[in-house]
């Protein structure tokens, strides 16, 4: 029996929650029945992600960067066209390309929706895609419960079209290890989005009570330097750790207590899910699919509420142990649901049943 050809389309295999989704669909997915092929539109970024996907399948690097234009298209189309997809799975900006693509070819396309619809689409195709959903050509995948309603509701569709599969993440990846200090952390892009720098405002009012607390900010992105330059004014360079961008993130969850997630928008964020399986309680704003993973092991607070992150900040460094281990065992439990295999069998069984409806 001949198998499908998937081929996913994507920018690059650079850290972020895309390419983690993206990655561990590779990884993880049964390729019994089916042949998988990423095809990244930019450059390598060498990161080990990247690494990791090139163990798994055939990866390409098209170096087009920039804006798009009509000779940049029409190689990008050859090239996807050369791989012979049974099915594309595009992700975040590939959607410029892949989607015409498919439309034109008449292959089956799957877009994963890593944020609300308002922002998730790229306006100059979101007609095609319309056109595409109303043709029952093209399909989407929301990462959680919640974008799954936004997704419906922005589309007016509740069949198949519009399915919710959860972002997973490899579980037993994650561990705790003894520290000395209590440590709050945030794992994620830095920029104006997921707001870093109320976290540090609302860390600066704990080192007022608890001086010994810690803080790591993990990541690197347009506003690394602006909390580097934040930290300094405030004085808590050896309070609060920046070390950029990590390909080790589970070693930083490990030595840590409580995450904060303080983004204006979300899905559902693959390092947040990681904070779980290291078993660590979580504090967040009160968007996307966020609450779907916080019952009783942590606080939604309203997003733009610098005052209610610092009281719930406040609340979980004085708690006491048997409050902190009982959030620890919720987390735990939470992210089962949330394993990378289940996310990749969920997958291949939306791409069989794309296949079989062509």
């Amino acid at each position: 029996m001949e198998k499908l050809r998937l081929l996913i389309f994507i920018g690059s295999l650079s850290v972020g929650g895309g390419q983690m989704v993206a990655a561990q669909i590779v990884k993880n997915i049964d390729k019994t029945g089916i042949e998988i092929s990423v095809l990244c539109y930019e450059g390598q970024t060498y990161s080990e992600l990247e690494k990791e996907v090139e163990k798994n399948c055939s990866v390409e690097f098209l170096h087009e960067r920039g804006k798009i234009t009509p000779g940049k298209m029409l190689r990008i189309f050859a090239e996807i066209s050369k791989r012979k997809p049974d099915i594309v799975h595009v992700h975040l900006g590939g959607m410029a390309y892949a989607v015409p693509w498919a439309l034109l070819h008449n292959i089956p396309l799957l877009i994963t929706a890593h944020t609300r619809p308002d922002q998730a689409f790229p306006a100059a195709v979101l007609p095609l895609i319309k056109w595409g959903l109303k043709k029952k050509k093209i399909r989407i995948a929301a990462v959680s419960e919640e974008n799954l309603i936004l997704m419906q509701q922005y589309f007016c569709i509740h069949d198949k079209r519009i399915v919710c599969i959860n972002n997973g993440v490899e579980i037993e990846k994650f561990y705790q290890k003894k520290h000395n200090h209590f440590t709050f952390i945030n794992v994620s892009r830095q920029d104006d989005n997921k707001n870093q720098a109320a976290i540090i405002y609302a860390f600066s009012k704990i080192k007022q009570v608890h001086p010994d607390a810690k803080l790591i900010l993990a990541g690197d992105g347009p506003t690394h330097q602006q909390l580097i330059r934040l930290v300094k004014e405030l004085n808590m360079e050896s309070s609060v750790d920046l070390p950029g961008m990590v390909s080790d993130p589970e070693q930083y969850y490990a030595v840590s207590d409580v995450y904060i997630q303080s983004s204006h928008r979300e899905a559902m964020p693959m390092s947040v899910l990681e904070a779980l399986a290291s078993g660590l309680p979580i504090i967040s704003t009160d968007v996307g699919g966020l609450k779907d993973v916080i019952h009783g092991n942590g606080f939604i607070i309203p997003d733009h509420d610098d005052d209610a992150l610092s009281e719930a900040m406040i609340r979980m460094i004085s708690a006491d142990d048997e409050q902190i281990q009982l959030m620890r065992s919720k987390s735990k439990e939470i992210v089962r649901k949330y394993s990378a295999p289940e996310m990749a069998n969920q997958y291949l069984k939306y791409y069989l049943d794309m296949k079989a409806k062509k």
